[in-house]
């Protein structure tokens, strides 16, 4: 996923329109998590599971030659030396909590290429940087370090913002917070479902516009075997969703894939609207550009789904129930041949 860094103001000084444009074309946040590595350019919104806001890698990268950055402050009249790149997190604009924290102040001379973020705060804990219920926006700006001559064509106070990278880090929730609702006998004549259905998807009619999993779906699932997975251990209890999952998910995609279909063939993704497609996508993997995904979704229903049932790890899930019942197996046929 990758989109220019657009809708940034800056003073209208002569110049800074060269040094900005170089750092929407050669500026990237790499994000790290436990499933996967990507670079984004954006300022769009980076969807994060949420049990890995608190722990992504977060560095800030330079990815072309720092000679271009160093010879973009010439035409605004600027050196390495008069610059400072000051990195500020704050809490989106979401949810109540409105704290703001500057994390570092570099000089550009000293500037190497890279800022990993975590790094920069030491062993300080920033509630900022662990919100994984609302996220945080991350600036990076470079900003004039000391005052200069008062000039007006050119920056000459102290801490003008001379270009600036910006990202939003926004949690978004899997497939296991989507919470089903017990199937009942009375659920099932109201649905006119068969007596031996023991789960089953109900899709809202705004199931691609809903902003949230909860208002795009429901999902049933029998009330016995509801109470007995939340009544298992937590090993198995894990699985005893991956099971559910392996239900859900391609239910979800088949859906997705036929209202994509009964759409107009022009359709285009924004890459953003949608909690369905862009689940689906973070899920998938984004790797694939947005309209990529969006054709893949149409025409290969069967190997998005396949996909996402690997990349949800479900598959491990089930083989270590799977051993852990072989292996109760193996020991009440052992115990039961010893006393003979």
């Amino acid at each position: 996923m990758t989109t220019r860094n657009e809708g940034v103001r800056l003073r209208p000084f002569v110049g800074l329109d060269v040094l900005q444009s170089t750092i929407d074309e050669f500026s990237f946040l790499r994000i790290q998590t436990e499933a996967k590595t990507e670079e984004i350019q954006s300022i769009y919104p980076i969807e994060v599971f949420p049990k890995n806001v608190p722990t992504a890698g977060l560095t800030w990268v330079f990815k072309g030659e720092l000679r271009k950055l160093l010879s973009a402050l010439t035409p605004a009249k600027l050196s390495p030396r008069d610059v400072v790149i000051v990195v500020r997190i704050s809490d989106r604009r979401v949810g109540i909590l409105r704290e703001s924290e500057l994390i570092i102040e570099l000089p550009l001379e000293d500037f190497s290429g890279s800022l990993d973020i975590r790094s920069l705060r030491g062993d300080l804990l920033s509630r900022v940087l662990g919100n994984q219920w609302t996220g945080f926006r991350l600036d990076v700006l470079l900003i004039l370090g000391e005052d200069r001559s008062v000039s007006h064509l050119h920056p000459w106070m102290r801490g003008t913002i001379l270009a600036q990278d910006s990202f939003e880090i926004v949690p978004v929730a899997e497939w296991d917070s989507i919470q089903p609702i017990e199937l009942t006998t009375d659920l099932r004549q109201t649905l006119k479902l068969n007596s031996n259905i023991w789960c089953h998807v109900e899709f809202n009619e705004d199931f691609f516009e809903s902003q949230e999993l909860s208002e795009s779906l429901v999902f049933y699932v029998d009330k016995e075997i509801l109470a007995s997975i939340k009544a298992l251990p937590e090993n198995l209890s894990l699985t005893g969703q991956a099971v559910l999952a392996s239900a859900l998910l391609p239910q979800v995609v088949y859906k997705a894939s036929l209202e994509l279909n009964r759409l107009d063939e022009n359709f285009s993704w924004d890459g953003s609207s949608g909690v369905i497609l862009r689940f689906l996508h973070r899920s998938y993997g984004s790797n694939k550009k947005s309209q990529e995904f969006i054709n893949l979704l149409k025409d290969s229903p069967d190997k998005v789904a396949s996909t996402l049932l690997a990349n949800h790890n479900l598959g491990s899930r089930l083989r270590t129930m799977f051993n852990s019942i072989s292996e109760g197996v193996e020991d009440v046929s052992n115990s039961l041949n010893s006393s003979r």
